[in-house]
């Protein structure tokens, strides 16, 4: 083998597990108990990593009956995981009157959130993420469910982050589909609902994050 040849693998070789090593990239999910109980965020990585080119590490910061106040009180968390992408969704809990957080307490935590990530991690990307509806007792108490989601669309536009909006794509699900089957309990789906109905959205807003150039 030429000599020159012999030196080109050698480079190749020191420097593929540096190019692999790059292409890690870390995402918190950081939210409620749709979250925190839901099997999207391993299913998550796995479609990354099956699409190529990635190896996403997922890392979830959340609790079962959290909304936006235990969100940024607990953003420090998050920080100290280093992420390159959080995904955020305290909206659900948000939008349940037992919490008395109104839209314009919602609004300021989220944008204090927002704030408190890309203080400490500058190069951060960050989505906003709406879930699905809430039916029976479970959206009784969520009478503007539909106002929080829109509030992510608000935030969104004024701070300039990414929007994972799945909720057109549950509300259309439910309407065509028996909703005891998805949502058994009116607001957590079953592992084959969020699979089929949330998992592709998310999927495909994260490729799209992961594409996108870095912040200048």
């Amino acid at each position: 083998m030429p000599v020159l040849t012999r030196c080109l693998l050698v480079i190749m070789v020191v420097l593929l597990p540096a190019h692999a090593a790059a292409a890690e990239r870390m995402l918190v999910a950081f939210g409620t108990s749709l979250t925190a109980g839901g099997s999207w965020p391993d299913e998550l990585a796995s479609a990354i990593g099956a699409g190529g080119g990635e190896t996403l590490n997922v890392r979830r910061v959340a609790a079962g009956g959290v909304g936006s106040d235990w969100g940024l009180a607990s953003v420090d968390k998050v920080i100290a995981l280093k992420p390159d992408l959080v995904l955020v969704e305290f909206a659900i809990n948000d939008a349940d009157i037992r919490n008395l957080t109104t839209l314009a307490r919602s609004e300021a935590n989220h944008r204090a959130i927002i704030m408190a990530l890309r203080s400490a991690l500058p190069a951060v990307m960050i989505a906003l993420v709406t879930t699905n509806p809430a039916f029976g007792p479970r959206g009784w108490i969520r009478p503007q469910l539909a106002q929080y989601y829109a509030l992510y669309h608000r935030i969104a536009a004024i701070e300039g982050v990414h929007l994972i909006d799945a909720y057109p794509r549950w509300d259309l699900a439910l309407a065509q589909g028996d909703r005891r089957h998805l949502l058994p309990d009116g607001v957590h789906p079953t592992a084959e609902a969020s699979r089929e109905i949330f998992l592709p959205v998310v999927t495909a807003a994260v490729a799209a994050m992961l594409r996108s150039p870095p912040p200048q």
